[in-house]
């Protein structure tokens, strides 16, 4: 019986398992690659200030109007008395407030008056009353024409002309009492006395500021005007 070599033995083993642990080995390195770090861009942030909730700048100008003036309205003391004692006339509406804008022939304040109203029923109903006379003589000149009634029917017409000359008065005077706007502006000043439904004689009631349109103004070089902008302006100094 043949006893067998260890040390071959050992040594074989060793041959066997180098191809083993070589492998392994070179697995190991392959593994081994340089980690990749990720990419940071910096994004650098910019600030604006937000005015009126919008990006739009603020933009601020000096305009100075030309033939700039102010139409004020009042009574003298003369028209005061024939307003309320002649006509007694109440305070009928206050139509503007300030800042409106008005144009010429506008109706800013309205008065009422017993007095010139019952005036008007007058002389409407002497017109109503005179037309139907003019139709009666009309109809017995068709029942029998040898009856003539040419001169009470001329007479009754000139009584309907004087009637409607009397309504036309009346209603100019109610325009000229009420107030009236002779000019296109805007309403800068209501007195507080006609809020109250009083007038004081000499006193500005109404006052609306007008130019004619004609302006000049510093505006920047670097700014352009575009159609469709709004502006807040500002009367006077700010």
């Amino acid at each position: 019986m043949k006893r067998l070599n260890c040390g071959k033995l050992k040594r074989a083993a060793l041959l066997l398992l180098c191809p083993v642990l070589t492998g392994c080995g070179k697995a190991a390195e392959d593994t081994l690659v340089a980690p990749e770090l990720p990419v940071y861009n910096a994004v650098v942030s910019r600030t604006a200030e937000v005015i009126r909730g919008d990006m739009t700048p603020r933009y601020s100008n000096r305009l100075d109007l030309l033939g700039y003036d102010r139409s004020r309205y009042q009574f003298t003391q003369a028209e005061y008395e024939e307003m309320y004692g002649t006509y007694q006339l109440t305070l009928d509406e206050i139509r503007v407030d300030v800042g409106d804008h008005v144009k010429k022939g506008d109706l800013l304040v309205s008065f009422h008056s017993d007095v010139l109203d019952q005036m008007v029923k007058e002389n409407e109903k002497a017109i109503e009353n005179a037309q139907l006379e003019i139709d009666h003589l009309k109809r017995l000149s068709n029942i029998d024409p040898s009856q003539d009634h040419k001169e009470e029917i001329r007479r009754l017409n000139q009584d309907i002309e004087v009637a409607r000359l009397y309504i036309t008065d009346i209603q100019e005077t109610y325009d000229k009492l009420n107030i009236i706007s002779e000019v296109d502006g805007f309403v800068s000043f209501v007195n507080t006395t006609l809020r109250d439904g009083y007038i004081i004689p000499g006193k500005d009631l109404v006052v609306v500021d007008y130019d004619k349109g004609l302006y000049t103004t510093a505006k920047s070089e670097d700014y352009t005007f575009k159609t469709g902008e709004t502006f807040t302006a500002y009367l006077g100094s700010k």
